[in-house]
């Protein structure tokens, strides 16, 4: 959602009749132009934003001022050069703010550093051609500073690249591309280091598909509004207390936010992967992986959802463990399961409901809804893992008839169960594993070079393994 930001700033300029070369009356229609623009965008929960333009040689200097930062001199403002090209795109360069600012309230406060900023892009109303923005920010340091404990955050570069491009019937397209190298995160107390985590290079994608227009305000403003609803956050160091009672300005804003989503964007897709992890953890120990991934998407069709979470790990190591655990840590694993035939009318209105005034038999009616068309279905569409010699494939889905009904089937493959079975038999400290694999070993069949587990689940609950009623053999009986 915070992506959109893009999408919203570059409209802005399509309002601006501003004369070529730059005059004192051409700054004075772009500052009102933003300043409608910075209102009608943010809404009535955000505090009023003066903002300026002045004539800058051959372009105008444009200034908005940071009003929830603080500097130790001057007026916090973000700056920027926009010069309109004769094909009526403008150019936009020399973006800037505070190299040192805090931000936060008495009982805590995060102070950022930025040792260099280089931002520049070009928007093009018309959008014959894409918009564009690049943001390089070199020695990034951060300080969250509480009563009883400090985090601190150092990266060494960040990259920033976006687009923004016309779409069919009238929709948009919005790409971005986040690259980070050299960060380092730690939080100290007063006993010393509490937890510290590491990445020497990450890459971030985002696209957003089919956004309409005319929907990105709303949706800001109701991020806006959520934003000044939210109770203070905690302060690092001291206990969080009670959990707050949804207040009805949170809850109104929740319940805007719903309906602004709704409708934004066609689809959408984020991945992300990070090389050479590392986390530390005091009392508890160390991990390091030599890559992971994280991703997430989903896209709407024919009035059904379709939603997924994908996470993948590869060279994980936890020093520290005896030898006979640390071999049944994966080497490798990656797995992606969804939701589909979710009906997007029936979504919305429970969770409009939900913000509302939470009355339990409407909402009890809404659930109801997401099965009415028998198409809600959960799984995961790729499974894969390799524990010692073994390696591991697998997929299965689960229809989802009621909120107690359903009925599934899964496949998973083993190569190298024999060889892991004779591992943990040769180590005494996994004597608790070994007759689980060694049970696990009786269920599976034999397909050539694999072993094969087919599992089904009947909606009279039970659970059959390649035939066998698999919930007898546990004691669990059927459902009556």
């Amino acid at each position: 959602m915070p992506k959109i930001w893009l999408a919203a700033f570059l409209t802005v300029f399509a309002t601006a009749a501003v004369a070529q070369p730059p005059t004192q009356d051409g700054a004075a229609q772009l500052a009102a132009s933003l300043h409608a623009w910075t209102d009608q965008l943010l809404g009535p929960a955000a505090p009023d934003l003066p903002v300026q333009a002045t004539v800058e040689g051959d372009h105008y200097r444009v200034t908005v001022p940071l009003v929830a930062i603080r500097t130790k001199s001057g007026e916090p403002a973000l700056t920027a050069a926009a010069q309109e090209k004769p094909d009526g795109s403008w150019q936009i360069s020399d973006v800037q703010v505070p190299a040192q600012f805090a931000l936060g309230g008495p009982g805590g406060e995060t102070q950022v550093s930025i040792g260099h900023q280089q931002t520049s892009g070009i928007a093009d109303p018309s959008l014959r051609t894409p918009s564009t923005i690049r943001s390089d920010v070199m020695d990034l340091h951060t300080s969250a500073i509480g009563p009883a404990q400090t985090s601190e955050q150092q990266i060494q570069h960040v990259q920033l690249n976006a687009s923004l491009r016309a779409a069919r019937d009238g929709l948009l397209d919005l790409t971005e591309e986040s690259i980070v190298d050299g960060w380092q995160s730690g939080t100290i107390d007063p006993a010393g280091l509490a937890a510290g985590t590491g990445v020497r290079h990450g890459r971030a994608e985002l696209t957003l598909q089919g956004i309409t227009p005319d929907r990105v305000a709303p949706a800001v403003q109701a991020l806006t509004a959520l934003a000044f609803a939210l109770p203070p956050p905690s302060i690092p160091g001291q206990p969080s207390g009670t959990r707050p009672e949804m207040t009805p300005e949170l809850r109104d804003a929740l319940g805007h936010l719903v309906i602004a989503a709704s409708g934004l964007a066609r689809a959408f897709r984020m991945n992300e992967s990070l090389d050479g992890v590392q986390l530390e953890l005091a009392g508890i120990g160390r991990a390091a992986a030599e890559h992971s991934s994280i991703g997430m998407g989903g896209e709407s069709a024919g009035g059904l959802l379709r939603a997924w979470f994908e996470l993948g790990m590869d060279g994980l190591v936890v020093p520290g463990l005896p030898a006979g655990m640390a071999s049944l840590v994966p080497k490798r694993i990656s797995f992606r399961p969804s939701i589909s035939g979710v009906p997007v009318g029936a979504l919305e209105k429970l969770l409009t409901e939900a913000t509302g005034q939470n009355r339990p038999d409407v909402i009890t009616s809404d659930i109801d809804a997401l099965f009415s068309q028998g198409s809600l279905t959960a799984g995961i569409e790729a499974l894969s893992f390799a524990i010692g010699p073994a390696e591991f494939a697998g997929a299965g889905s689960l229809l989802l008839l009621s909120a107690t009904e359903h009925e599934g089937q899964a496949r998973l493959t083993a190569t190298g169960f024999d060889a892991l079975i004779q591992e943990s038999q040769g180590d005494p400290s996994l004597g608790q594993v070994t007759p689980v694999l060694v049970l696990a070993r009786g269920l599976a069949k034999r397909e050539g070079d694999h072993l094969v587990w087919t599992i089904n689940a009947t909606r009279d609950g039970s659970v059959m393994v390649n035939g066998m009623d698999f919930s007898s053999l546990m004691g669990a009986g059927r459902t009556p």
